[in-house]
């Protein structure tokens, strides 16, 4: 019998805002005890204001976790690693709608505090979109239950087609003209252009009169 070819690991992207307390910062060793039960492959990629703010934490979470098993990825010229992971782990980070919308897999969101500049903002309707939107194209859970995210996570990953027509009915409920935002928009400029140029031409001929 032919050999049985073994399948590529997947690839998990931990990519976290830099507001404070966020993953990184956080809770990072409880999440990254909970990805060492998994057998994939983790990239962490801290947000760019994070590595330029924070130097001296970003080379210690290089210090701490390269080579142990994961990859620190502070080159931000491509976004390779955020459209070819199985998985975005995040915080509030809109990574999360960039990777699920764009390739129609699931992301973990982790309710690490909210960065919040308006603190009434719960007496406005709707509900942000980035708040309720976090289990439906995926899962939430809280910091507290990191010593148990790793069958979430392993849930995320094996159901991940699953997902895929929940996150397509997501993107038409909620997204206008997704995938041909620009192409609209230039439209619609164009034709205020022209209505412009036109009332100018009526006025001027007005004018003349």
């Amino acid at each position: 019998a032919a050999p049985k070819i073994q399948a590529a690991k997947p690839q998990i992207l931990i990519a976290p805002s830099w507001q404070k307390d966020n993953i990184l910062e956080l809770c990072l060793p409880a999440l990254a005890e909970a990805l060492r039960l998994i057998n994939c492959k983790t990239v962490i990629r801290p947000h760019p204001e994070f590595v330029r703010r924070f130097p001296a934490k970003t080379q210690r979470i290089i210090d701490d976790y390269a080579g142990g098993g994961f990859i620190i990825e502070t080159d931000f010229s491509s976004n390779e690693t955020v459209y070819s992971s199985d998985l975005v782990i995040t915080d509030w980070s809109s990574v999360a709608m960039e990777f699920s919308f764009t390739t129609k897999k699931p992301s973990l969101f982790i309710n690490t505090p909210m960065k919040i500049m308006n603190p009434e903002w719960n007496l406005i309707e709707p509900p942000p979109m980035e708040i309720f939107l976090r289990n439906v194209i995926g899962r939430a859970v809280e910091v507290e239950e990191l010593q148990n995210a790793a069958p979430v996570i392993k849930d995320l990953l094996d159901n991940s087609k699953c997902y895929k027509e929940k996150i397509e009915n997501f993107i038409s409920d909620y997204l206008y003209d997704f995938s041909a935002a620009g192409e609209t928009g230039g439209k619609y400029i164009i034709e205020q252009i022209g209505r412009k140029r036109l009332e100018n031409t009526v006025l001027e001929n007005t004018a003349k009169k």
